[in-house]
């Protein structure tokens, strides 16, 4: 009897609040998790948006063959958090309004798709391309700022080059391109963002045009 009430009972009793105590333990850690964790639905995404289609230039050229990039970006906004301009050296970064992809993709998607549709053709190449790749013209970009301010302007600043088949510069020039929302906001400032970006996508195609005809032209001639 004295096994069975004395010695077993003390280790079991021991054993039992151990277990209860660890149980307590992670239903705290498991509590305090689900209050620093981001609640589920909780964020927002958005996405830019290229031009519209039906607005090609005068190359009626669907062999012409862009290789894009290069496109370099500030480190700051290769993210996927939603960057606003907040002073001359602030940013603000959002932890619930969020791009659906990192940004910098998105604009090098996006950009691509622009020209492609600006141009009226289906052969624009992203960079890195294989050295056998014919490309007419390659477009190299250095973003130094593409974001929105705390009073809903957009703002893309760049320096970019059109080469051509040889390397050569065709054109090498700066871009600083503003665009004002309605209404402050991230849905707004997305589409502010994409329209700066479809700005810039007509002043590359415009040169890429330009100089496509002058060399049809000299070909004929």
């Amino acid at each position: 009897m004295r096994g069975a009430h004395g010695f077993g009972a003390g280790p079991r009793r021991t054993v039992l609040l151990r277990v209860a105590a660890a149980a307590a333990l992670c239903a705290q850690t498991v509590w305090a998790c689900g209050l620093l964790a981001p609640q589920q639905g909780s964020s927002r995404f958005f996405i830019l948006t290229p031009v519209k289609a039906g607005s090609a230039g005068t190359t009626g050229a669907a062999r012409l063959a862009v290789g894009l990039g290069p496109i370099r970006f500030p480190d700051y906004l290769k993210r996927t958090q939603v960057v606003t301009r907040t002073g001359p050296n602030s940013v603000r970064v959002s932890e619930s309004d969020r791009w659906a992809e990192p940004l910098d993709a998105s604009f090098r998607q996006v950009m691509a798709l622009n020209l492609a549709r600006l141009l009226g053709t289906d052969q624009v190449v992203l960079f890195p391309w294989y050295s056998s790749t014919h490309i007419d013209y390659q477009v190299e970009i250095d973003v130094g700022r593409f974001d929105t301010d705390t009073a809903g302007a957009a703002h893309l600043v760049t320096r970019w080059v059109v080469r051509d088949t040889r390397g050569r510069a065709v054109i090498s020039q700066s871009s600083d391109l503003t665009a004002q929302t309605p209404t402050a906001g991230p849905a707004a400032g997305a589409g502010a963002l994409s329209q700066v970006l479809g700005e810039l996508s007509r002043e590359i195609a415009g040169v890429i045009d330009q100089a496509y005809v002058g060399l049809k032209q000299r070909r004929r001639s």
